[in-house]
Order: C-alpha cells, then sequence, then structure tokens
C-alpha cells in the first residue's frame, strides 16, 4: 500500500476514489496501480480522472474550474 495526498481546490467538494467517497485531507492509503477519481461541487462541471499510483506518484493535486 501506498500513502496518497491529494490536493482539492475548491476544498469544499465531494471527493471520491474508486467511488467511495474520502476526506482528501487526509492521506489515503492506495495500492498501487489506477484509480478512478471524482470531484462534485455544485456550479462546477463534474471532474472525473483516472490516477496511476505508485512509489514516484503519490501526490496528486485537482483545481475545479
Amino acid at each position: 500500500m501506498i500513502t496518497v495526498q491529494f490536493t482539492v481546490t475548491p476544498p469544499d467538494a465531494d471527493f471520491f476514489v474508486d467511488f467511495k467517497k474520502v476526506d482528501p485531507t487526509i492521506p489515503l492509503k492506495l495500492s498501487p496501480g489506477n484509480h478512478k477519481i471524482k470531484i462534485v461541487k455544485e456550479g462546477h462541471p463534474t471532474f472525473k480522472q483516472e490516477i496511476f499510483v505508485d512509489e514516484s506518484h503519490y501526490q496528486f493535486v485537482f483545481r475545479l474550474e
């Protein structure tokens, strides 16, 4: 398992990893490989992306426009 850190703007957006709502301010342990991200905030388009996690890819920053 790899400890992954997320930064999400705006901070009150709903943040999902692999279809589970999580708090992006708390580091999350994920298995290496691909994971699905979704960010939902009223007034913004829903953001969806697949990320790849490994020992050199464990910090991610997402901004809703």
